[in-house]
């Protein structure tokens, strides 16, 4: 299974929100069992500020295994329909 993940669960783990911290990591690790996670062009480009660069956050969504998946204008209208 693949699994396009919130900038919300992502933002709730790099800052260790403490509200919803061990409820996202739970969620993210329950979707690594079941498969693939991605972030859209959205997200990541809303993540980016949280890195003092793009080589760091690579790094950091490597280690949490999130991977970049842009998202085509064919692939959107399909997914609409």
């Amino acid at each position: 299974m693949i699994t396009a993940v919130d900038t919300s669960i992502l933002v709730d783990i790099l800052a260790a929100d403490p509200s919803h911290l061990k409820a996202s990591k739970f969620l993210l690790t329950k979707c690594l069992q079941e498969g693939r996670i991605i972030a859209s062009a959205v997200a990541w480009a809303e993540l980016r500020p949280l890195f003092e660069s793009t080589g760091q956050m690579a790094k950091v969504m490597g280690i949490m295994m999130v991977d970049f998946d842009p998202l085509d204008e064919m692939a959107a209208n399909l997914a609409g329909e």
